[in-house]
């Protein structure tokens, strides 16, 4: 009984501050919906090919009339001009290159051959040399039926399945998750340091319950809060962006061992500083050092080498990347990785911190002092 009164207390301190508790859900939020929209275009696989004009220096015949309309259907544009018109704009370099189409066939002028524009015009060109040659052959033969080429499904074609991968607002829906949760360490600080703050831990020391029930009670409820607000703050996300979770609660469950690992972090941070001020700061650099090198703010695998190195090793980086694994691919064994050394680390910092809690249990420190 005694230890659910104390929980109770503890639930009711977590919960005193209600405005605090929505920041930390609403400020993820907003940096999802202004990160998603900032960051939309960059996370899109589809390229828009450009419109690809050039001049066209050629006579007009029934040939070159049958080259130019035929040759938007291969995504090109011929725009007739004068030779000196066609040299002029290259030249100037208002166009790649120009075409001439004379009794010599289809000649391509350019400063250089190694780019699209080349690559369409060369395959379009033989297509419809192959074709004239065709029609030139079947009425030499008599064969007026075969002088226009019949339409058919003369090539089968199939779609590359490619892996799923997050938009922007499925990405920064992982890692803004991940971000507030680190600052979660914070958070259990600030519930370690109550009793001092609202001078209680005399009572406390004299109270009849024990010390290893108080730190229990306190980093349990830190757990169970940061918890909580991941749960809100993923609802929130699928509900106001669709961000796909594909599973909430197994994904909430995956996260409980990076929760210990934020909470232990925040209450080793405490027990071993001098003063929550001392704590505080050293939190706030060490969280924005470990969001960043885990591809919180930005993508690093996107620069490779050493920067996609440190991702893959950093602690959030991991559970980013497992939790994209899980979501987009259904794959388990990145997130495994990421539980067993998150879940493992938060444990051992959270006895370490436990040690230090009970070696203060007589001076004015205990209880979270």
């Amino acid at each position: 009984m005694r230890a659910l009164q104390f929980i109770k207390k503890e639930i009711l301190h977590a919960f005193s501050s209600p405005e605090s508790l929505m920041l930390m859900i609403l400020f993820p939020f907003a940096l999802t919906l202004v990160l998603g929209l900032a960051f939309s275009s960059s996370f899109s696989r589809v390229i828009k090919m450009p419109e690809t004009r050039l001049p066209l220096v050629a006579q007009g015949s029934l040939q070159t009339n049958l080259y130019i309309s035929q040759a938007a259907q291969a995504g090109l544009v011929f725009e007739q001009a004068t030779l000196e018109e066609a040299q002029q704009q290259l030249e100037d370099r208002k166009a790649p290159g120009y075409v001439t189409l004379d009794g010599d066939g289809v000649q391509y002028h350019a400063r250089s051959f190694g780019n699209m524009e080349s690559l369409l015009l060369r395959t379009y060109s033989r297509i419809f040399a192959q074709q004239a040659n065709m029609t030139g052959l079947a009425l030499k033969a008599g064969r007026l039926d075969l002088a226009v080429p019949k339409a058919g499904n003369y090539i089968a074609h199939e779609s590359i399945a490619l892996d799923r991968e997050p938009d922007s607002f499925g990405y920064y829906g992982i890692t803004m998750l991940t971000m507030i949760m680190m600052y979660g360490a914070s958070q259990a600080m600030g519930l370690m340091g109550l009793e001092r703050r609202e001078r209680t831990d005399l009572r406390l020391k004299a109270s009849p319950f024990s010390m290893t029930g108080v730190y229990l009670a306190k980093s349990g409820m830190s757990i169970f809060t940061l918890l909580v607000q991941a749960l809100i703050l993923m609802i929130m996300n699928t509900l106001a962006f669709g961000v796909d979770y594909r599973s909430i609660p197994l994904v909430l469950l995956m996260l409980i061992p990076f929760a210990f690992f934020c909470n232990g972090l925040g209450i080793l941070a405490y027990q071993a500083a001098d003063n929550e001020r001392t704590a505080n700061g050293f939190l706030n650099l060490l969280i924005v050092v470990l969001v960043f090198l885990g591809g919180g703010y930005v993508p690093l695998r996107q620069f490779g080498g050493l920067m996609e190195k440190l991702a893959d090793y950093s602690p959030v980086g991991m559970i980013n990347q497992g939790m994209i694994d899980y979501i987009y691919t259904n794959q388990f064994s990145g997130m495994l990785r990421a539980m067993a050394f998150t879940g493992s680390l938060g444990v051992v910092m959270l006895l370490i911190a436990y040690m230090l809690y009970k070696r203060e249990e007589g001076s004015h420190r205990v209880a979270g002092a």
